[in-house]
């Protein structure tokens, strides 16, 4: 469950800006609630409006699994009533997930797809994503372990153009989140880089 830390007034006006992986024409969407507790599990709402015409099959959302997208958040959209359910409309339509067969590398299970409706959506529709949907009764996405700051989620067109670089988004927008906060089970001392072993130092 999401805590009254996600009302603290300092928290929310913290000021994000657009990491450096993320082009410049990028459209930024919002993240309702702006910040997750780590380890905590909750319910997140993704929201953007297109600022061109979608016409390709598919839109993916990547949470993890990618070399600019390090949240490793476990998500799915095959069974509603299941942990890390992700549900997606554009507008007032419900968009039907794709899920293909079952995931089979790490990577897979950290990101969802969903189907373009015929005919596509029209630039100014506002798309929303509920990462951790409990509509259906599941229990919520549980967000990563760790503290960071000022990391995204990249939601992209496919198919991507065939020139398009591997490592390359196609891009339709990205969500900048924070995970802050949450109770501590282990801690990491990290010594100077020019520290021998078996020597003493102190923080």
């Amino acid at each position: 469950m999401v805590t009254n830390m996600m009302d603290n007034h300092v928290l929310l006006n913290l000021t994000k800006s657009k990491p450096l992986r993320i082009p410049v024409n990028v459209p930024i969407g919002r993240v309702s609630p702006p910040y997750m507790e780590i380890g905590a599990t909750g319910t997140w709402s993704l929201s953007l409006v297109t600022d061109r015409d979608l016409k390709g099959d598919f839109l993916t959302l990547h949470l993890g699994g990618h070399r600019w997208v390090k949240l490793d958040l476990i998500c799915q959209n095959r069974n509603p009533a299941g942990e890390g359910y992700v549900s997606a409309r554009a507008g007032d339509l419900p968009l039907e997930p794709v899920t293909g067969a079952p995931p089979e590398r790490i990577h897979e299970l950290m990101k969802v797809r969903f189907r373009v409706p015929e005919g596509g959506i029209d630039a100014g529709v506002t798309l929303e994503f509920i990462l951790g949907d409990r509509s259906h009764g599941g229990p919520g996405l549980q967000g990563p372990r760790f503290f960071v700051r000022n990391v995204f989620f990249a939601l992209e067109e496919e198919p991507r153009p065939a020139e398009l670089p591997k490592t390359e988004f196609n891009w339709v927008g990205a969500f900048i989140v924070d995970h802050l906060g949450g109770s501590y089970d282990n801690l990491r001392a990290l010594a100077p880089s020019q520290m021998e072993r078996n020597v003493e130092f102190s923080l």
